[in-house]
């Protein structure tokens, strides 16, 4: 009796531990860099949080400048087939320089628009955007330097008692 226990523990383990796997496999993760091969020094910094994306927008402005926005874009329920699609609105923000005493009350944020990440693949995405009525719209690609390496030995412990 006791071995058929030990078994059946073992079993149930086996199962719950192999729909967890198979469970986790299918979720997918957009942070990184994202940008458009032919427009060097423009990018996306996306960092996802469960079903939501904070991106910041690294561009150059109407007069050649550099210029940040942001935005905390959240997954759309109503996304076509085969899409994962996040929105929320955009920001422009500026503040103190770092050269001298972080003051809080100078940092300004200011709603300029709206933004979409709308990915048909883990590695494409089209961003849409909008900045002051200006729409913008990048087929954007991750951006990568390297990939993980996940190889080696994994060991899984049983305890029984």
């Amino acid at each position: 009796m006791m071995e058929l226990r030990k078994l059946l523990i073992a079993s149930l383990t086996v199962a719950v531990l192999a729909g967890g796997a198979a469970q986790a496999a299918s979720t997918s993760d957009f942070s990184d860099q994202w940008w458009v091969p032919g427009e060097s020094g423009w990018g996306a910094s996306v960092q996802q949080q469960a079903s939501t994306l904070f991106i910041n927008l690294m561009v150059y402005a109407s007069d050649g400048k550099p210029a940040w926005f942001s935005a905390a874009a959240h997954q759309q329920t109503n996304a076509p087939a085969g899409h994962t699609v996040f929105a929320g609105d955009l920001y422009a923000t500026t503040g103190p320089s770092p050269n001298g005493a972080f003051d809080p009350a100078l940092v300004k944020a200011r709603k300029v628009g709206a933004l979409t990440f709308d990915a048909s693949s883990f590695d494409n995405a089209i961003l849409s955007y909008t900045v002051d009525g200006t729409p913008i719209v990048k087929n954007v690609q991750r951006q990568t330097w390297s990939y993980e390496n996940l190889t080696g030995n994994y060991d899984t412990m049983w305890k029984y008692g």
